[in-house]
């Protein structure tokens, strides 16, 4: 600017030296300009850039957030019921009709069969057995009872005492029921009524009265 004042230059040199440097539609008149800049003038502000209306560079995308993988939830299975557990045997029968319920029906056999009941209450059973059955079978009893009472049982095997089986008492309970039958009066007239009959069997009072409610 100290040159330009000095030794002016002519406006036409002036104004092409302005245009270089900026676009002459965003500056006052060139003209004007350079007279106010020898009249010792300011010179004005360098207006903004208006925004370009030509292509912009594409904005870049925000970087994606690294997916989250949950870790797979193992899910366990539901418990299983607990099952239904028997009422403890009231008597030794009952726990022999137990063994039949549950089908295990060897190990029903021995009970009523092979073995001789020595002493029975509800959770101890003390019975006599005559080595024919195995341990394992023997010890199989106790199990079973356990599992499906959920109740301990004390059981103690012995090799003498006890009474009959319940196999031959129930053999011994139909000899006496012929018996008695023979001995009916009713039973005695029908059969000298009748000298070619001959009594096989005896109906139990409960199994007439099954037969009767069918």
């Amino acid at each position: 600017l100290a040159e330009v004042q000095a030794a002016p230059v002519p406006l036409q040199a002036a104004e092409m030296a302005l245009l270089r440097l900026i676009h002459a539609s965003e500056l006052p008149d060139p003209g004007d300009l350079v007279r106010r800049i020898m009249e010792g003038g300011d010179a004005p502000a360098a207006p903004r850039l208006a925004p370009s209306n030509g292509p912009r560079a594409a904005a870049l995308p925000a970087p994606a957030a690294t997916p989250i993988i949950a870790a797979p939830v193992v899910m366990a299975p539901p418990p299983l019921p607990a099952p239904e557990l028997a009422p403890l045997p009231a008597t030794y029968e009952a726990l022999v009709a137990l063994f039949r319920e549950k089908t295990e029906p060897r190990l029903a056999h021995i009970l009523s069969d092979e073995l001789r009941l020595v002493e029975y209450t509800p959770g101890t059973l003390v019975i006599a057995h005559d080595k024919r059955q195995s341990r394992e079978q023997l010890a199989q009893i106790g199990r079973r009872l356990s599992e499906w009472t959920g109740h301990d049982w004390a059981i103690t095997l012995v090799t003498q005492g006890g009474g009959p089986t319940l196999h031959e008492a129930a053999l011994a309970a139909d000899a006496a029921r012929m018996d008695a039958a023979r001995a009916d009066p009713v039973v005695q007239a029908l059969m000298t009524a009748f000298p070619d009959a001959e009594l096989t069997d005896v109906a139990a009072p409960e199994r007439i009265l099954h037969a009767q409610s069918r």
